[in-house]
């Protein structure tokens, strides 16, 4: 188990964007669960589009995640997350490898 790995002691679900219905709105895959650390902090970041944001939260993990997806904080078996209180939309996700090149770290702006 590396360092990073024993700094992830929460548990967040996660629902992973699959594609876009017909109306634009996007598809979400089956919640599952992922380790994680989830810090609430605003912090200025820059969104898709080149605009500066606030953010509500900033999640740590070793699972890679995608812009639009949802992520909670805790467990959840709901098939939607817009009727999750506090499931937020993932806004931007960050990569980084460890100095060794062997892990990977997500940084998730929500």
């Amino acid at each position: 188990m590396s360092f990073i790995d024993r700094l992830l002691k929460e548990t967040v679900t996660y629902w992973r964007p699959t594609g876009y219905n017909e109306f634009g709105d996007p598809v979400l895959a089956s919640p599952g669960e992922i380790d994680a650390r989830w810090e609430d902090k605003s912090m200025l970041f820059i969104d898709k589009n080149g605009d500066e944001k606030h953010s509500r939260a900033v999640v740590f993990s070793t699972t890679g995640v995608l812009v639009g997806g949802y992520i909670y904080r805790g467990s959840s078996e709901t098939m939607n997350p817009e009727t999750v209180s506090g499931a937020d939309q993932i806004r931007r996700v960050e990569h980084v490898r460890d100095i060794k090149n062997q892990n990977d770290l997500y940084k998730i702006i929500l």
